[in-house]
């Protein structure tokens, strides 16, 4: 039987090329999107999750199962939290976008760095980087890095700007880390263009790393779910 995913967004930028990975990777699966970018003009003000957000969530998740949905992708990092309370509102599974790429992180490395363009990122990202390093027994340092004028190139359409910022941090930040972590779906494209000669350590991002586990486990992840875990 054909599977469906749902798809939550806080911004456009991001659904076409996650559309294209499901499409290479796993293209016997059907997706719909559901976009709410009020989301992310809520974290602008208040800095983080707060009931209003998860309400939000909740409400599209609700949707999503509504509309036919097996599984739901929260393809926002800042909002991998709100799966943890929408999962109790529905009957199909969630998955947080970022949470095999911190797993694979914290396996192959002490020292992490993350990277964002949007404050509102950082948080949730080392928070689940920590729990899962608990989780495993390991111990980890976290380093942080932001860089707020990149995203805002981003959205003024200037790309190049964009991806320049973030080139010369990843080569910065390499010399102080064991493994990147690029804290947004945004940043997925840019992997294609970093040089693996160059590359001083492992820089992951999460939408690819999502649909390879996806494509992996979503017959397992779907009967847990549906068999009442």
């Amino acid at each position: 039987m054909e599977k469906t995913i749902a798809l939550i967004h806080t911004t456009r930028i991001v659904i076409e090329p996650i559309h294209e990975l499901l499409k290479q990777i796993i293209p016997e699966v059907k997706n719909f999107n559901l976009l709410d970018e009020g989301i992310l003009e809520i974290l602008s003000k208040t800095g983080s999750v707060n009931s209003q957000i998860n309400k939000r969530v909740c409400d599209l998740a609700v949707l999503a199962e509504e509309a036919g949905a097996d599984l739901i992708l929260l393809t926002c990092s800042s909002i991998s939290s709100c799966a943890d309370i929408a999962c109790n509102m529905v009957n199909i599974p969630i998955l947080k976008i970022d949470e095999a790429m911190v797993k694979k992180a914290v396996d192959l490395g002490h020292v992490i760095g993350v990277i964002a363009t949007n404050r509102a990122t950082l948080k949730p990202t080392t928070l689940l980087i920590d729990k899962v390093a608990k989780e495993k027994n390991k111990d980890i340092l976290i380093k942080t890095y932001l860089y707020e004028k990149a995203f805002k190139a981003l959205l003024a359409g200037k790309s190049d700007e964009h991806d320049n910022i973030i080139f010369k941090a990843i080569n910065e930040v390499s010399k102080e880390v064991d493994v990147i972590v690029l804290a947004q779906a945004s940043l997925e494209r840019l992997l294609q263009k970093i040089d693996k000669k160059e590359k001083k350590v492992s820089v992951l991002s999460s939408p690819r790393i999502a649909v390879d586990h996806l494509k992996k486990n979503i017959k397992n992840i779907i009967k847990v779910k549906y068999g009442g875990i």
